[in-house]
């Protein structure tokens, strides 16, 4: 069951205190709301324990997260889990592997990969052992050798999670039909009663074929490992960010404004930009980019799923997803986008702009002006993953269709941290429900 913000309905009904706890000095207004509150309840012969939303309307399954029951339990506690959870993720910055073991706890205790068939298969291609990251300029090398070997441990901790075999039935049905699950077309509008009706069997058909196929791994936390390895990761990422804007030999070469020559390795390419306006176009694992109004048209194939990483280091650039699960979308996959300075656009599609499908995306801005845009499911959304959007600062755009803005699947976390500026959200009204 999917974490949505259930905000709304606990009201304004903070921590669980009665008059008598309140210190005469401590009488604020939320406190005042408190008592008053529990004030009524007495009236009406009730307490906090009455409040509660029954949970046997639906079978039990595995994919309940541990936090939707504590909260159908105890709906009071709602504000009180969104002012810790605020709280929490505020420290993205600082300490992110507390925010991802934050985060992957609310999916409770860890599961047994040995609960999941195929799990205990050997690595998956592309491993850390066969990555290697020789003859960059300006010691390049090291830093981006020990991230590249972080994201290949990531892939292959979530490939256990995911059976061992991208192409098993299961994955192949996740990788298709599944996703159909979440999007819309607006020629509904127009279709017949007796089409929609049509459409709408074929969709419980695919909920049902899931919940058969993927029970086992409703068991396991979908992103866990991204706490352990997340920290070391960041500090190589602000490693390379360091060495690009202060090492003599890495300014000299990114000033030529020759790109250096794409490397191919397992998960794919690797480009190395300089600090003119470069152009990427495609699938790419890794793009560091030092500086430039620069250009992505971003592709990816989640038949052939692998981690993907872009830091770029300034300028007004332009990012735009050409297909679904590109552009900051962690599908079967981790991706991970940071952009540290410039007033930077974000065009998404489906599955983009920091998506989890069955993996985690997480896009980070730093700094600037920003203008995000995306269709379905995009802006933080997360199924059976992670997807994180932070923005440190700036006036910036948010715009998207559905799905999008925070959005919580079926075991997944969807949020956006933004730190500061005046920003405007909207969710535009381009599908129908009918």
């Amino acid at each position: 069951m999917a974490l949505f913000m259930l905000v709304l309905m606990a009201g304004s009904f903070a921590a669980a205190q009665t008059p008598s706890d309140l210190p005469a000095d401590s009488l604020d207004r939320d406190s005042l709301l408190t008592a008053g509150f529990d004030e009524l309840l007495s009236y009406l012969l009730l307490t906090r324990d009455d409040f509660a939303f029954r949970d046997d309307y639906t079978d039990r399954d595995s994919f309940r997260m541990a936090i939707v029951d504590t909260l159908m339990c105890h709906p009071l506690q709602m504000l009180p889990f969104v002012d810790t959870t605020a709280a929490r993720l505020a420290d993205f910055g600082t300490n992110p592997r507390a925010v991802f073991t934050y985060l992957a706890g609310l999916f409770g205790s860890p599961g047994d990969l040995r609960q999941i068939p195929g799990a205990a298969s050997p690595a998956a291609e592309g491993s850390s052992a066969s990555l290697k990251i020789k003859r960059l300029p300006g010691r390049l090398d090291e830093p981006l050798a020990q991230a590249c070997r972080i994201l290949s441990a990531m892939q292959e901790s979530l490939c256990c999670r995911m059976g061992g075999d991208w192409h098993s039935e299961r994955n192949r049905f996740i990788a298709g039909p599944f996703k159909e699950l979440l999007k819309m077309d607006v020629a509904d509008e127009s279709r017949s009663l007796e089409a929609v009706d049509s459409l709408e069997h074929i969709e419980e058909e695919y909920a049902l074929r899931f919940s058969r196929l993927a029970a086992d791994i409703g068991r396991i936390p979908p992103f866990d490992y991204l706490a352990a390895d997340s920290l070391d990761l960041f500090r190589q990422i602000d490693l390379i960010h360091t060495r690009l804007t202060t090492d003599t030999d890495l300014l000299k070469f990114t000033a030529s404004g020759k790109p250096l020559p794409i490397k191919d390795c397992p998960f794919g390419r690797i480009a190395i930009g300089s600090s003119g306006n470069d152009i990427y176009r495609g699938d790419y694992f890794v793009i560091i980019d030092s500086d430039g109004d620069d250009s992505y048209y971003l592709t990816y194939d989640i038949a052939n799923p692998h981690p993907t990483l872009i830091i770029d280091c300034a300028g007004d650039d332009f990012y735009k997803a050409e297909t679904d699960f590109a552009l900051a979308c962690g599908a079967f996959s981790n991706s991970f986008l940071i952009d540290y300075a410039g007033d930077d656009t974000y065009a998404g599609g489906n599955f983009s702009v920091a998506a989890g499908y069955f993996g985690s995306g997480i896009l980070w801005d730093k700094k600037g002006n920003d203008r995000y845009s995306g269709d379905t499911f995009t802006q933080g959304a997360g199924t059976f993953g992670l997807g994180l959007l932070i923005d440190e600062e700036g006036a910036d755009v948010h715009t998207g269709n559905l799905y999008c803005q925070g959005f919580g699947y079926v075991r997944g976390i969807g949020g956006i941290i933004d730190r500061g500026g005046n920003d405007t959200y909207t969710v535009q009204p381009k599908y129908l429900d009918v």
